[in-house]
């Protein structure tokens, strides 16, 4: 496994990995690392395109931007074997 840890504000701060549960996307950095979650600036920025598109942040939950500029949480999640959506 590689070593996933990171500095943050002067504290070394210590991933998981990629063991167990995540439900949805993992987006690994260049290190097979975990990549943070979503920044506030990421979300500021984002701008509508010709199509809904999603920016992942992490266990399911994203934000999606719809072409006509709305901003929407949604959390993807399984429960009895099926997938649900919120």
């Amino acid at each position: 496994m590689p070593n996933c840890s990171t500095e943050v504000y002067g504290i070394l701060v210590e991933s998981g990995g990629i063991l167990g549960h995540n439900w949805g996307h993992i987006q690994l950095n260049s290190g097979g690392c975990p990549q943070m979650a979503l920044s506030n600036t990421a979300i500021i920025n984002a701008k509508p395109k010709d199509k809904n598109y999603r920016l992942y942040d992490e266990k399911g939950l994203y934000l999606e931007i719809t072409k006509s500029g709305g901003k929407l949480w949604r959390l993807k999640y399984l429960f009895n074997a099926q997938d649900g959506l919120v």
